[in-house]
């Protein structure tokens, strides 16, 4: 109880406000979430006194069962191993008690690996009978392979110049989310009297 009431943005004596009041709530929901409590809810009450000029503020949590993480499935990898990708979610381990953290961090790292136009870390319905929550890791595959292009021009006094680049860069090439890389850099320029 302690760790979760602690430090609360709205404490005794201050003027209750509603930022302090919606930040209290969500930080007490958020705190049993990292504690196991996956479907914690939290509910909150404002009684004024205007007579005494003083307010109660009471706050009711139902936490719910406490969970565990469950098997980790990966979805929307056509191209992309399945391996790297759940290394990188490594935040989550299956029978590890739950934490909204891990999913954050996992999600994240995910994303990171680069080769993702978007990460989805989605966590599913106890399985029946057992505190275990399966976990879904949504991934939209961007492409692997792209070209860039880049010219660029500069005058002064003393001289013109024109400069040019094209990038190649293939991912995943060896199924390692590896990364391959090469450019071309070529250029011009004119000096009076020099070329």
């Amino acid at each position: 109880v302690r760790f979760v009431t602690r430090g609360l943005p709205l404490r005794e004596g201050d003027v209750v406000t509603e930022e302090g009041y919606d930040r209290s709530k969500r930080l007490i929901e958020e705190r049993l979430r990292m504690r196991g409590y996956a479907f914690a809810e939290v509910e909150g009450e404002v009684r004024v006194y205007p007579d005494s000029r003083t307010a109660e503020v009471l706050f009711a949590a139902e936490p719910g069962s406490r969970f565990r993480f469950g098997k980790i499935t990966l979805v929307g990898n056509d191209q992309v191993s399945k391996r790297p990708v759940l290394w990188a979610a490594s935040a989550i381990r299956p029978g590890e008690r739950y934490d909204e953290r891990a999913v954050d961090e996992a999600q994240g790292d995910v994303y990171d690996l680069g080769v993702f136009r978007a990460v989805n870390v989605e966590i599913q319905d106890p399985v029946a009978g057992t505190d275990r929550l399966p976990v879904v890791v949504h991934v939209r595959e961007a492409r692997l392979q792209g070209v860039e292009l880049g010219v660029g021009a500069g005058a002064d006094q003393a001289s013109q110049r024109v400069r040019s680049r094209a990038t190649w860069r293939q991912r995943d090439r060896f199924g390692g989310l590896d990364r391959l890389e090469t450019t071309a850099r070529g250029g011009w320029a004119a000096v009076p009297g020099v070329v």
